[in-house]
């Protein structure tokens, strides 16, 4: 849980910053492929605005995970330079941004990770990784613009 004092909050605002480490944004349990590697750092400017509190700065993160392509784990340096939460009608001395901060990492992850833009991935037919050794298998380049795909039964269907 990350919670802040806003007693004596202003216009200027103050600052906050620190490390939180990932079970208290309940971000442990998020997945098996996704491991944090350290503590989520933060950098929080908080102040007072007309009927409500502004939160705005920065995270981030490094997380390890599998290559969407090729399946080998590498570090993902997460980063995100526009947090930003209004919150409306705070009654208490006490804001508590945990669900706000881990829904900005949640919508922050990308849906596949690549080890780099240049991975080949692995071979569809024998498993290969192309990125470290070639492919020992009859399927090619060449041979699969001329292969039958399951699909071509389809392209004789006359509409």
């Amino acid at each position: 849980m990350l919670t802040i004092s806003i007693k004596g909050i202003d216009n200027a605002g103050r600052t906050f910053s620190g490390e939180v480490l990932p079970e208290a944004l309940y971000l442990d349990t998020l997945s098996d492929e996704i491991s944090f590697v350290k503590p989520i750092e933060y950098s929080l400017h908080v102040s007072e605005v007309s009927e409500g509190i502004l939160v705005a700065g920065t995270m981030s993160a490094k997380v390890e995970v599998s290559c969407g392509r090729c399946l080998e784990p590498f570090e993902f340096k997460l980063k995100l330079n526009d947090v930003c939460h209004f919150l409306e009608n705070a009654t208490t001395d006490i804001l508590d941004v945990t669900e706000d901060l881990r829904e900005d990492i949640l919508i922050s992850l990308p849906a596949k990770f690549i080890c780099d833009n240049e991975c080949e991935g692995l071979c569809g037919a024998c498993g290969a990784n192309m990125n470290t050794e070639p492919c020992k298998c009859e399927l090619t380049s060449s041979n699969s613009d001329t292969e039958s795909s399951p699909w071509d039964a389809l392209d004789q269907i006359n509409v």
